[in-house]
């Protein structure tokens, strides 16, 4: 997640991380529920473990995290993040999946972070290539674990060194890896938003919408206005919250759902689905008893650039 160069996480903060704390949690989610998650899982994803720092992979293995969440009282909070991670993940890569059964096959992960779908492609995907967008340190920081576990960087999967506090430089440098802005493509802009000012994420959208052609798709997931509407934060997000600026990642909260429709609409984009905390858990965690919650007021919206001649 290409948040740490405005937060100056890479390069800086524990000794030899250029992820973030926060991307390695997320990263840590989708390993612990792979490995421990309750059947069906929400999201699969069998390589996450072998991405994450070795210093923090303790918390999976023996589930400590778990039992550290429960020490400290924040194992609400740890469920709750966990689930709106692979929530937003899971809707994420279904909807890429619909739309690369229809030809399209561009994917850019904007704070591409520990993702690795670069080595879980599905089947039926062999045309789509994927360009991965994050700061240099933390390209090379996971080429480097990848390596080490044994991943060899596959030939569809472009790295696109930018640090996205430059969003004016993400056509350039999207050209530059190859990505044609004449074919309609499909960004993922997850977790990200949270830790910027609204006029930078503005200025993103804009960004994308510049080197996008119709029939494009934008995920990305925000918080809505009822968030900040009461005096205090609800005390998932204010624990969150504390988390993150324990780690030095303050969580501003970005543009909210609300100041949404006019950037994507400047942008050429139009709100094709957004879902809420409730319709997540309806979704993804119905039935189910490791997970019950995702993160209040979180919104994941799905926005395409109607192809010319449509809607």
């Amino acid at each position: 997640m290409a948040r740490r160069g405005m937060m100056d996480w890479a390069g800086g903060g524990l000794p030899g991380l250029a992820a973030s704390p926060m991307a390695e949690a997320a990263a840590l989610a989708r390993a612990d529920h792979h490995r421990h998650g309750e059947h069906p899982l929400v999201f699969d994803d069998p390589l996450a473990l072998a991405l994450v720092n070795p210093a923090y992979r303790l918390l999976v293995r023996p589930r400590l995290g778990a039992w550290a969440g429960r020490l400290t009282g924040f194992h609400r909070t740890f469920l709750a993040g966990a689930a709106s991670t692979l929530a937003r993940s899971r809707f994420t890569e279904d909807a890429l999946v619909a739309a690369a059964e229809t030809g399209l096959d561009q994917y850019v992960i904007l704070g591409a972070g520990l993702d690795s779908f670069a080595w879980r492609r599905p089947a039926g995907m062999e045309s789509l290539r994927l360009f991965e967008v994050d700061l240099p340190a933390v390209l090379a920081d996971k080429q480097a674990r990848a390596r080490r576990a044994g991943l060899p960087q596959p030939s569809y999967a472009d790295p696109v060194p930018l640090d996205l506090a430059t969003p004016d430089l993400l056509p350039t440098a999207l050209a530059q890896a190859g990505f044609d802005a004449d074919r309609p493509a499909f960004f993922a802009w997850l977790g990200v938003a949270y830790y910027l000012s609204p006029e930078a994420c503005c200025s993103l959208i804009a960004a994308v919408g510049r080197c996008t052609a119709p029939g494009s798709h934008l995920v990305l997931d925000v918080l809505d206005a009822g968030a900040f509407a009461q005096p205090r934060l609800p005390e998932l997000l204010a624990k969150t919250r504390r988390i993150a600026r324990l780690f030095g990642e303050p969580l501003p909260g970005g543009l909210l759902r609300e100041q949404l429709a006019a950037p994507l609409a400047g942008a050429g984009f139009a709100v094709a689905q957004s879902l809420g905390p409730g319709q997540l858990a309806a979704r993804y965690l119905a039935g189910r008893r490791d997970l019950c919650e995702v993160l209040p007021h979180l919104q994941v919206v799905h926005a395409v650039k109607p192809p010319i001649g449509g809607t």
